[in-house]
Order: C-alpha cells, then sequence, then structure tokens
C-alpha cells in the first residue's frame, strides 16, 4: 500500500499524551526526551490541551519502525 493510501487510511482526531503513551507502551518522561531530540511524533496544542493527531502517531510509528530495520541491518553486516 502507497503512502498516499496509508495517509488517506489514517484516522480523524487525536488522542492525549497519556493515551498516546499508553498506546505505545512507553511513558510521559520518554516521550519528552525524545521530543528534546527531535524524534517524537509532532504536536498540536489546543488552548491548554496537548495533543498527538492519529496521523502524526502513525507517521511517528512508520519512522520508528524504519529506524529500527536500518539498525537491524547495520548488526547484521557489522
Amino acid at each position: 500500500m502507497s503512502d498516499e493510501k496509508n495517509q488517506q487510511a489514517a484516522p480523524f482526531g487525536a488522542m492525549t499524551c497519556d493515551e498516546f503513551c499508553k498506546a505505545m507502551q512507553i511513558n510521559r518522561k520518554t516521550l519528552w526526551e525524545m521530543r528534546k531530540r527531535g524524534e517524537a511524533p509532532e504536536i498540536v496544542f489546543v488552548g491548554r490541551k496537548i495533543l498527538i493527531t492519529h496521523r502524526a502517531a502513525e507517521q511517528w510509528a512508520r519512522e520508528m519502525e524504519a529506524k529500527s530495520r536500518a539498525q537491524s541491518d547495520e548488526r547484521e553486516t557489522a
């Protein structure tokens, strides 16, 4: 499936940081450390609420999977 189709299939809406962390099985501290390194999904500020869209979460997951595959490939060739 192409990236364009994946983006179109992404559900509309967003989740809180706590909901994202629960879904990804990480804690908030890890999320904010990743954000400092530029490795976290894009966030949206709505008033005082911090949200992560489903689309941003899916894109982030794809990027993390690709990064993990690349690191695995590097280990295998070393």
